[in-house]
């Protein structure tokens, strides 16, 4: 007895552990198939492509060399010590007749090594002018790439909610499609009792048909625009991408003389172009410079030998040191530093000149956006006011037909004029959004 309880018992034990751990792998794979996917928010979107785009890095990288510029500008003021080691040889000595014999005073070889401290006085503010304009370039380049930050913010936004709205409507394209399938079923009931002729009938089916074909259309809508947004984050196109309903609908409108205020006080294209005068004054007076005098204080210490090692010079000075001032004066190059001056007065001009190209540019770019976001809001407003009267049109001729108060045609009138309401409302949200997004890139906001 007890040996057939026990034969029992490693059964059941055998049969529990194979049990669970079906059960275990297919929980397993059902996780895998069917995963818990958090949502990506709008503020995840725009951080993951900024850590991931590749024109952001190259960018940085061009900050980090625009430092480097400022860094060998600056040290091209301090003094520098630079070394020399040199070597001649003579087929004949130096000789020199005393008393009728001949004396020579140098030998076949020849061998020199100095060490030079050199520090520049004066360059006419030439050093000095292009450590600022280094650091003007830096700068310039720094806000480049906040320039490019923004675009790519507001690229994703726009991306974002275009992929949001696309979502809207193919949901509300697979409830087009349930609720005309349920209308066909009513329908089909009323064509059993005579109370439905067979063209209305075929009118529900043609319906269906095209609520169908509209839905695929929407879904590649959905995929097509996805793509684009993965894209930008730098992921797979086909990769899955589940993001939250977040339109931006904005409180209040600003009126354009605060917009563009808002826009000259933030962008970074002004702010670039403006340092861009400065920096081209700074070259004007780097080439004006090549007029003057260039000063320097050089300090050498020389030790002459007639050995590579130089340990020894019996026909002269071992060892010297000595102090020079030396000035440097281009009197002639037929006309090269006046060319240099026109060069850099044209490129001064210039730059002012794309100052105020950017600043127009700027001025009609906020004037259009805030026109845009005007018209979406308004939009807004129209399209929500015609969605709540489409679903009371459709819930009464719904009920009406049932009752068989209504035609089959004024149903499907009815489910059209709700799809195209929603349909309208979801573009209107947006629309809305897109224009907010568009709105801060050009007043300059800056993203939170």
């Amino acid at each position: 007895m007890r040996a057939y309880l026990k034969i029992v018992f490693c059964f059941f034990c055998v049969f529990f552990f194979i049990f669970f751990y079906f059960l275990q792998n297919s929980f397993s794979a059902y996780l895998s198939i069917n995963p818990k996917v958090e949502p990506y928010s709008l503020n995840w979107c725009i951080i993951t492509a900024l850590k991931r785009n590749l024109t952001l890095k190259e960018k940085k990288l061009s900050v980090l060399e625009s430092q480097k510029d400022v860094t060998i500008q600056f040290k091209k003021m301090l003094p520098t010590i630079s070394t020399k080691y040199s070597y001649v040889g003579l087929k004949n000595v130096n000789v020199i007749n005393i008393m009728g014999r001949d004396i020579a005073v140098s030998s076949h070889d020849n061998y020199d090594w100095q060490i030079i401290i050199s520090q520049p006085i004066f360059e006419a503010g030439a050093l000095l002018n292009n450590y600022k304009a280094a650091k003007i370039k830096k700068r310039i380049t720094e806000l480049e790439l906040t320039s490019l930050k923004n675009q790519i913010i507001r690229d994703v936004k726009i991306a974002y909610f275009k992929l949001l709205m696309a979502k809207k409507i193919l949901e509300e394209r697979k409830s087009a499609v349930k609720r005309l399938r349920s209308h066909l079923i009513d329908a089909k009931s009323l064509f059993e009792v005579g109370l439905l002729g067979k063209n209305d009938l075929l009118a529900s089916k043609v319906a269906l048909s095209q609520a169908i074909q509209d839905e695929i259309k929407a879904s590649h809508d959905v995929m097509l625009l996805r793509s684009q947004l993965n894209l930008l984050l730098r992921r797979e196109l086909t990769a899955p991408l589940y993001i939250k309903d977040s339109f931006i609908i904005p409180e209040r409108v600003l009126s354009f003389s605060r917009a563009l205020s808002m826009a000259v006080r933030n962008r970074p294209e002004l702010k670039a172009a403006k340092l861009a005068i400065k920096k081209a004054e700074l070259l004007l007076d780097i080439a004006r410079s090549n007029y003057l005098p260039h000063i320097n204080l050089n300090a050498i210490y020389d030790r002459k030998g007639i050995t590579p090692d130089l340990s020894d010079n019996p026909y002269g000075q071992h060892e010297s040191e000595e102090v020079s001032v030396v000035a440097t004066w281009n009197l002639w190059s037929w006309g090269a530093d006046r060319d240099r001056c026109q060069k850099a007065s044209y490129f001064l001009s210039q730059a002012r000149i794309n100052y105020k190209v950017i600043y127009n540019n700027i001025s009609i770019e906020v004037q259009r956006a805030l026109l845009k976001q005007k018209e979406a809001l308004n939009a807004y407003k129209v399209a929500k006011e015609s969605l709540q009267q489409a679903k009371e049109n459709f819930d009464i001729n719904q009920e009406k037909f049932r009752e068989k108060l209504v035609s089959n045609t004024d149903v499907l009138d009815a489910q059209d004029l709700l799809v195209k309401a929603r349909t309208r409302y979801f573009k209107a949200l947006a629309d809305i959004s897109i224009a907010t997004s568009q709105l801060d890139y050009a007043i300059g906001k800056a993203y939170q």
